[in-house]
């Protein structure tokens, strides 16, 4: 039992940490914080493999409490899909009058959702005049203000003199 009680604070650790990645306080819930996640619990899980934990003497709410973590395992992804469609929703409405006044240009669909998308590595892929340089101003901005972030640890990297100059 004192196994397990050990087990348990892990679990709600755990737990804990997944439901701060699925808050809108902190922003999207990118492909490496699941990684990190599951990375992070993968040994508690395999010491949890087969064996049973509902007759030791475990209190309802701490079996609720591995059950929730094994389902957390099992799901994480689509647990992380369905957040980041509530969560670029959510910031488009937030975001709207701020994506209407971008160097003066409204962003469309594509590019607001490309500025509230957060994933591990973001590709902006369009024609010559397309609006990229004004997304990526656009994306630099939301990033300064939704996750406070120090202006001088913002790297951009441009391919032409013109673009750069805009950045």
């Amino acid at each position: 039992l004192a196994l397990w009680k050990k087990r348990v604070t892990r679990i709600k650790r755990a737990n804990s940490m997944l439901a701060n990645y699925l808050s809108n306080d902190t922003g999207y819930f990118s492909n490496y914080q699941e990684n990190y996640w599951l990375s992070q619990h993968r040994k508690l899980l395999d010491e949890m493999h087969g064996q049973s934990y509902g007759r030791i003497g475990l209190t309802d709410s701490d079996i609720e409490v591995i059950k929730q973590f094994i389902s957390n395992n099992k799901n994480i992804s689509d647990l992380r899909k369905s957040f980041n469609v509530s969560f670029v929703n959510s910031e488009l409405k937030t975001y709207s009058s701020f994506f209407n006044n971008i160097e003066d240009r409204a962003l469309d669909d594509q590019q607001r959702k490309a500025v509230v998308t957060d994933e591990d590595n973001n590709l902006i892929i369009a024609g010559a005049g397309s609006g990229k340089t004004t997304t990526i101003i656009g994306k630099v901005h939301y990033v300064l203000d939704k996750y406070k972030v120090d202006p001088s640890k913002v790297l951009l990297i441009s391919y032409t003199r013109r673009s750069a100059n805009n950045l």
